[in-house]
């Protein structure tokens, strides 16, 4: 998970494959709701990844229009909506049972929307685990244009931990 003493560090290969299993699993949820995005339009890909010293993940992604407002940027509203499934993929990617392999669910998610991002821009998510416990997580998001690298929005996930309990054997 994020930098705690019981975490264990997997493998790049391992943690790029979890990274991919997770953004999948949320694509074909997408695939299920008709208010949902299609994550294949977006053209999401992985960038870059690390463990340490903060979990992070770097997306790049096409803004589409069915995620532009009336002036043809992107909804503020849409970019949460990405930025809380993006981190969320992130912290599947380091589960363990009975921490966050059901993903939890958002407590809070907020947005400073600094630049617009136009239709047709690629945009480049920069995600990461800011502290990660038991019962919750606090995630962090900075989205960019890519072309410039200006930086167009801050936006924080803070979830709560839905797994059961691990049943102990003792």
């Amino acid at each position: 998970m994020a930098p705690t003493p019981e975490s264990e560090v997997l493998s790049d290969a391992d943690f790029e494959q979890s990274l991919h299993d997770y953004l999948n699993r949320m694509n074909d949820f997408a695939q299920t709701k008709s208010w949902y995005p299609d994550f294949n339009k977006l053209e999401i890909s992985i960038e870059n990844f690390s463990q340490t010293p903060n979990p992070s993940v770097t997306y790049r992604f096409r803004v589409i229009e069915e995620l532009c407002n009336n002036a043809n940027v992107l909804h503020g509203g849409c970019a949460v909506l990405l930025v809380d499934d993006l981190t969320t993929v992130l912290l599947g990617a380091l589960s363990k049972p009975g921490l966050f392999t059901r993903m939890g669910a958002s407590k809070h998610l907020s947005a400073t929307l600094i630049r617009p991002l136009r239709q047709g821009e690629e945009a480049r998510i920069v995600s990461e685990i800011e502290y990660s416990g038991k019962n919750r997580a606090v995630l962090r998001a900075k989205l960019y244009r890519v072309e410039s690298g200006e930086l167009c929005a801050i936006l924080e996930n803070d979830r709560a931990n839905t797994d059961p309990p691990v049943k102990s054997n003792l």
